[in-house]
Parts: structure tokens; sequence; C-alpha cells
């Protein structure tokens, strides 16, 4: 179980199968027009723009996979960036984790 916080939510514990159901949530059922283009974008692009966001705020971070998540930005809370970059990571699909702490994402 993870307890996320994104820019659209205050926090929901989910089980990691429920990412859509999550996305759902977050953007309001049916799902909003920026998760429809976010899921037209090729998923390696997602990963790597939000990467190039986290770099920003901290360059030498780590990052890790684990099944079908992938971690990193643990450097990086929501509330030391930009709004305009958090918004951006949540469109991309990444959620701030809150218990690791870390931004993740469902791939």
């Amino acid at each position: 179980m993870y307890t996320v916080l994104a820019a659209s939510t205050v926090g929901k514990t989910v089980r990691p199968l429920e990412s859509v159901a999550l996305a759902n949530a977050m953007h309001g059922s049916p799902r909003s027009a920026s998760v429809e283009r976010m899921s037209k974008m090729p998923n390696m692009q997602k990963v790597s723009e939000g990467l190039l966001i986290l770099l920003k705020y901290d360059p030498n971070g780590n990052c890790c996979a684990e099944h079908d998540e992938f971690y990193a930005g643990n450097d990086c809370p929501p509330e030391k960036m930009t709004p305009e970059d958090v918004a951006r990571l949540d469109e991309l699909g990444w959620l701030w984790d809150a218990d690791l702490p870390s931004w993740m994402k469902f791939v």
C-alpha cells in the first residue's frame, strides 16, 4: 500500500495495481483531457521527462525500479518544487509517495 500525494489530490492509499483507478480518482471520472493526453504519450517519454524535471532539483539523485514501479527524486518533495513542475509531473503520471519519501511512476 502506498500513500501518494500529487498536485490534484491531498493523499490516497492505493495498491500498485490500482494506478488507473488512482488516475481517475485524481483527475475525476471520466478521465480529464490531461489524463487522455498523458495516455497518448509513450511511457518512456513520460519517465524521461519526469526524470529531467527531478534532475533540476537533485542533480546527483538516485533512482530505482521495482517490478512495475519507478522511483526517483527522494530529495525533491513537492513543497520544494515550483507549482508548474509539480503539475507537469502529475500530468506525466508521477506521484509523490510520502511514505518513502520519493516520486514514483507506474510503468
